[in-house]
């Protein structure tokens, strides 16, 4: 789903509110208050990765050939009908709960 997620930031509450954070989802590093030239760095290479995954298609694999299954997660029915137009294998989950 593109959704990026912080799991561990030590000494995150001595960080104001309204401070600006960004988060790097291919390294896990969290920048504080980030300057332009790394605000930029950050979005050039998220346009590049989201680009090299756009021209990927087939069964999913490890590098050494080894299958792996690539399906999508779905909760809602827009998960549904964007996993459709996505080059996925399956449902992995499927939260019905929220439907």
């Amino acid at each position: 789903m593109g959704i990026l997620a912080v799991v561990q930031l030590p000494r995150v509450v001595a960080i104001g509110v309204g401070t600006v954070l960004a988060v790097d989802g291919s390294t896990g590093e969290v920048f504080v208050d980030p300057d332009p030239g790394t605000q930029a760095a950050l979005v050039t290479r998220s346009e590049r990765r989201a680009n090299a995954l756009g021209a990927v298609s087939g069964p999913g694999a490890t590098s050494d050939g080894h299958p792996v299954a690539l399906l999508a997660n779905i909760g809602t029915v827009q998960d549904a009908e964007q996993a459709s137009r996505l080059d996925v294998e399956g449902v992995g989950l499927f939260r019905t709960q929220f439907l």
